[in-house]
Formats: C-alpha cells, structure tokens, sequence
C-alpha cells in the first residue's frame, strides 16, 4: 500500500456569534494519497504447453498465450519462472529432452540462467498439459473513482471531499508497466552520467562517437 501520512489540524466551524463543537475529520481522508491509496499485490501467473519443437517453436495455437505469457513476466515478475513437467502427457518423449526443449524456448524469450527454475521430478497437473510454467508477478490494485455523496456548499471543516484526488491515483496506478516499482525502484545502471553527457556533446558536435566511422551533424 502506498501511503503517507499526514498532520491535521482540527476546524471547528464558527455559527453567528456562538462557537458550536464538531469532531475531528478522519486523518486518513485528509491526505488523497491515504483517502485512495494504491495497493500492490500478488498473482500468480500460469501457461501450459505442449512440447516446443527441437528448435525452441511453439505451437501456433498457443503463440499469442506464449507472447502475453513473456511480455507479463518481462514487465512485472517478482520471481523466476518455475518449470514443472508432466511425463505422463509427454508422449513418451524423455524429461530431459522436455525440459532442454523448454529452456530453449524461455532462452529465445529472453528468459534464461538464473530466470529459470526446473522443478525435480515429474509433477502432475490435473493434465493441464506437458509443460507448465509459472511466475509471481506484481499487481495493482487502483482506487475506485465516483463517490460524489459529498455535499460541496456544505463543509463546516473545509475538508477534502470523498472524490478529491481519487482521479490521480488510479491513473497512476494505471500507468505504471510494473506496479513493483511503486514498492522498489529499479536499480540504476553503471553507466556513468559524466559518460552519458560526453556521447550526447559527441553526437551534437558532429564528431565520430567511436563506435563507428560515421559522423553527424545537424
């Protein structure tokens, strides 16, 4: 959950010439981000296969499966991706030949080392299919906008109304590839900034960057 917290100060609203009590408003609707706050959660995410070709291929059918499957994992996975196979729906094909065809396929993906975890043994799936593959993966969960009960001519304590910044949240929530991010930022590269601005003057000036024997100019 994302959220920070807030000091408030407690209104009282003036009636005439009498001062009348009120209650202290909630302080967690004070503050938008804590009113609509943006969770991030689990999921597991799951495919089936068939067994990849001696090359890696994938079955036509299950090709688009396959491409949300890698896309998923590539923008939000919190783990590797775990390899269970099913010998009892393999035909007859050896585990290892299965599970070096697999590898193949995650390889072609982008998906290899440290990324792919190959459970022992032959695990059953309920015959979901030879090979099951599975990740965890961040998810988001966005506030839900709408609430438009508040009367907004009537506010003694000058608060926030229910709505208020609600629109911002979600959008964000939204918006972002990988909701992990909203927990850890992604680690910053070992290029060097001092680099970086060297190439962009290099490029500018029209000189060779020293990756070729071209040059630009503008």
């Amino acid at each position: 959950m994302i959220t920070i917290r807030s000091h408030f100060l407690k209104v009282c609203a003036l009636a005439v010439a009498a001062v009348t009590a009120c209650s202290a408003p909630d302080p967690e609707t004070l503050f938008y981000k804590d009113a609509h706050p943006i969770v991030v959660v689990e999921e597991i995410v799951n495919i089936g296969l068939s067994v990849p070709d001696a090359n890696g291929g994938i079955a036509p059918p299950e090709s688009p499966g396959w491409a949300r499957f890698v896309r998923v994992f590539h923008l939000r996975a919190k783990t590797p991706v775990t390899l269970h196979v099913d010998e009892t729906m393999s035909d007859g094909l050896d585990r290892q030949v299965i599970v070096e065809r697999t590898r193949t396929a995650l390889k072609i993906a982008g998906i290899s080392g440290g990324l792919v975890k190959v459970m022992p043994g032959s695990l059953g799936h309920e015959g979901v299919a030879p090979v099951l593959l599975t990740f965890d993966a961040h998810q988001v969960d966005a506030p839900e906008c709408g609430d438009w009960s508040d009367k907004g001519s009537y506010n003694w304590s000058n608060t926030p109304p229910p709505n208020f910044g609600c629109s911002f949240q979600r959008n964000l929530a939204l918006t972002v590839a990988n909701p992990g991010d909203f927990i850890d930022s992604q680690p910053m590269s070992a290029f060097g900034a001092v680099r970086g601005i060297v190439n962009v003057l290099t490029v500018q000036s029209g000189a060779a960057s020293g990756g070729g024997s071209e040059t630009y100019s503008e």
